[in-house]
């Protein structure tokens, strides 16, 4: 995309910690500056790109694939919010390009930084639960139980017990290894 500036982020997963630091090197020496948000769930990386209005954003994550997995989610920047690139939407450029593994050296290198908006976020989904509510004395009384399955998704259950104080928010530990079950809601074991 030539982007000067790249969001990057990432699960929970061991694998993701290591490809993190390559990925910012890479994006470095192509001389874009890179933003680091560290470890958050997709939604939350959406809420980043859009507060920081990101030219580009790569969330490192299979997403609900198995553990011993690891992945890319590519997002170009846009007014509208940070849209995935898809295979037809540029990836197939990105595939050629990783293929042909010729990279031009950038004449400066970029930066890395971090940011962190965690509170904001935090804030954002709260005021957001507090307007679906009709009636807020009643949805004080409401009762869940979230299972985080010990992924990147503990802000999000964080803010719904915040907000829903009948909460109770079990694997909410972010651990890469998911010690309580798969992190595929669709596989049985893991419901």
């Amino acid at each position: 995309t030539k982007a000067k500036e790249v969001a990057v982020g990432l699960d929970s997963r061991k694998n993701s910690k290591i490809l993190i630091e390559q990925l910012i090197k890479g994006i470095n020496d192509q001389g874009a500056n890179v933003v680091q948000v560290g470890v958050i769930s997709t939604p939350g990386f959406f809420y980043y790109m859009m507060k920081g209005k990101y030219e580009s954003g790569i969330m490192v994550t299979p997403s609900h694939d198995p553990k011993e997995y690891a992945g890319f989610k590519l997002y170009r920047g846009s007014q509208n919010g940070p849209s995935p690139i898809s295979f037809d939407s540029g990836g197939r450029e990105v595939k050629l390009l990783m293929e042909e593994g010729e990279f031009p050296k950038a004449s400066k290198k970029g930066k890395k930084s971090k940011e962190n908006l965690t509170h904001e976020y935090v804030k954002y989904l709260e005021s957001y639960s507090e307007k679906t509510a009709k009636n807020k004395e009643d949805y004080k009384l409401l009762k869940f139980v979230v299972d985080c399955q010990n992924g990147s998704g503990t802000l999000e259950a964080q803010a719904i017990k915040n907000t829903f104080s009948g909460t109770k928010i079990i694997n909410n530990s972010a651990n890469g290894s998911f010690p309580a079950k798969v992190p595929d809601p669709l596989m049985p074991e893991a419901r």
